[in-house]
């Protein structure tokens, strides 16, 4: 393991640790209705194609935007991390009659797939690939635990393209949006510990290629179902509504591919 790699690796578990008792009101960008009503779409969608029962894995669990969804739904459900602190958040908010369709890891993602013997029906990734030392190989490791049949699905994961055609009307939504959150903040969010993110979230500082992501799993034998590029970068709804449809940015992308047969 490198330097660098296991300097990415211990940022993130020091973030994690920092962000875990509020991590869902912190990132409004993940939590706003715009990014969630995008992601219960995609779910519903991939839901209604599964067997019953099926079995998911959600890589990057955190505190559980996409892992609950897929709970509620009835599927049973492993989820790893690296952070013991939002493995043991996510842990609180598992319903007592849930609790035995359910196992959680605290390990390196990377550790966990290489050793895992297991396949699923879904693998999940909301937020997570840009965090990871080598997301392409960590994907590539994924891909394997996936069931023929099974389904992949990634989300809020960045583009190399991040801006609106109107960078000035761009800038304009962003203060208004900075206003708007300064005020919700104010009344709503716990303040938290400063937090230096150059280097666990690497990728999107030092560049991250979707086109790759799709490629990976094209030549992995998936057919990518839907590969949609949009924005949720801002922290309100209503303003990652109008920088996607309105402006037209596309800072993040979500991703459903299939890896046709049945086993």
């Amino acid at each position: 393991m490198t330097e660098m790699r296991q300097k990415i690796l211990d940022e993130n578990i020091k973030l994690h640790r920092i962000e875990a008792p509020h991590y869902d009101e912190l990132h409004p960008e993940e939590f706003n209705w715009f990014e969630q009503a995008q992601i219960r779409r995609d779910l519903s969608h991939i839901a209604s194609n599964l067997p019953k029962p099926s079995t998911a894995l959600d890589i990057g669990c955190g505190t559980g935007n996409i892992f609950l969804k897929l709970l509620a739904n009835g599927l049973d459900i492993w989820g790893v991390d690296i952070s013991k602190e939002m493995v043991e958040a996510l842990k609180g908010r598992i319903p007592s009659p849930l609790e035995e369709k359910v196992k959680l890891f605290t390990q390196n993602i990377d550790d966990f797939l290489s050793t895992c013997t297991q396949k699923f029906d879904l693998i999940t990734a909301s937020s997570v690939l840009h965090h990871l030392p080598d997301y392409l190989s960590s994907l590539e490791l994924a891909i394997r635990r996936l069931k023929s049949g099974g389904w992949l699905y990634i989300t809020h994961e960045p583009t190399k393209k991040i801006l609106s055609p109107d960078p000035f009307l761009r800038k304009v939504l962003w203060q208004a949006d900075n206003l708007a959150y300064s005020v919700w903040r104010a009344r709503s969010v716990p303040q938290a510990e400063a937090r230096d993110c150059r280097i666990s979230d690497y990728h999107l500082y030092h560049g991250f290629d979707e086109e790759k992501v799709a490629e990976i799993c094209r030549c992995s034998g998936l057919e990518v179902v839907s590969f949609n590029k949009y924005s949720s970068a801002m922290r309100m709804g209503l303003s990652c509504w109008l920088d996607s449809r309105i402006l037209k940015s596309k800072r993040q992308f979500s991703l459903i591919a299939h890896r046709k047969g049945i086993e």
